[in-house]
């Protein structure tokens, strides 16, 4: 059934979708935003042990976004589940708290842009920096791309969030930041690169992985360990993460995503100098180099 519905949707079931929706919206105590689950509104309480397959959102209050949801769907159980229980569960999930919206697209020459200057990412990263041990201070940004669907048509290839990635990366190296080789990488890390790219998928909760439909996060690291009071003695360094993610190869206007986290580590992280304001400069500036790239294409 789950198959024949992800099939045929268009034939069959499209409409009887439209119709629960627009009945949803109807129901007591909605606000009259009701939609269908997609990856990234999946209940993050399966995301560990399932993927989503269809299902629908309706939010309750008086407020927009409400404050409160409720998420009724499908999904199919990863793996560890299935070979000891089912395959597929049936869910129906209330959430309390208000809604938290992605940041709105806007105009940016012939793009339309979601700037996220506090990217969900960002704090997990963190975190298990300084579970290592390690003082950390970061400042992060994330840019998906999408091309204005009035502008001409762009070809992908080269993808354009790597071109990007490499105009950050020469603005850091004239800064005075070297980027790891693959060499260096697998020195400090014991991985090759690809390996880096399999460690980075696993640890994505299963139910997420569906969002990448066979894409690869491209990566650079990049770091500074000279040059900078807080440097100084080896007391501390500045590095930048540059993450690459091309756009759905079937969707025309997706162009992928570009992500930066500048951090300081050790001394660099102290609030005693002026270590994080040039950490946030620094990725201030990192940003701009791709706005300003993006406003002459």
């Amino acid at each position: 059934m789950l198959a024949d519905y992800k099939t045929n949707y268009v034939k069959k079931y499209a409409s009887q979708a439209s119709s629960y929706i627009e009945e949803a919206k109807r129901c007591p105590g909605s606000n009259g935003d009701a939609s269908r689950i997609i990856e990234s509104t999946f209940p993050p309480v399966f995301r560990p042990v399932a993927e989503h397959d269809f299902g629908f959102n309706v939010q309750y209050g008086d407020t927009k976004p409400g404050s409160a949801l409720v998420s009724h769907g499908f999904a199919r159980t990863a793996p560890e589940v299935s070979k000891r229980g089912p395959d597929a569960i049936e869910y129906l999930v209330f959430s309390d708290g208000p809604m938290k919206e992605l940041p709105a697209r806007t105009p940016h020459g012939n793009w339309r842009l979601r700037l996220d200057t506090s990217p969900d990412f960002a704090a997990p990263f963190v975190k298990a920096l300084k579970r290592q041990g390690l003082p950390t201070y970061l400042s992060a940004f994330d840019v998906d791309i999408e091309r204005s669907p009035r502008a001409s048509a762009l070809s992908k290839k080269p993808p354009l969030p790597e071109e990007l990635s490499r105009l950050v990366a020469s603005r850091l190296e004239d800064e005075g930041f070297e980027e790891m080789s693959d060499e260096t990488l697998e020195k400090h890390t014991g991985k090759t690169r690809k390996e880096m790219n399999e460690a980075i998928f696993k640890e994505i909760a299963f139910g997420a992985r569906n969002f990448f439909n066979g894409r690869t996060l491209q990566f650079r690291i990049l770091m500074k360990d000279s040059g900078l009071p807080c440097t100084q003695g080896g007391r501390g360094a500045v590095g930048a993460y540059l993450f690459t993610f091309e756009g759905q190869k079937d969707v025309q206007v997706d162009f992928g995503s570009v992500s930066a986290s500048v951090l300081g580590f050790g001394s660099c992280a102290s609030s005693a100098n002026h270590s994080r304001e040039y950490v946030r400069n620094l990725a201030e500036e990192s940003k701009q180099v791709i706005l300003d790239d993006l406003q002459g294409r």
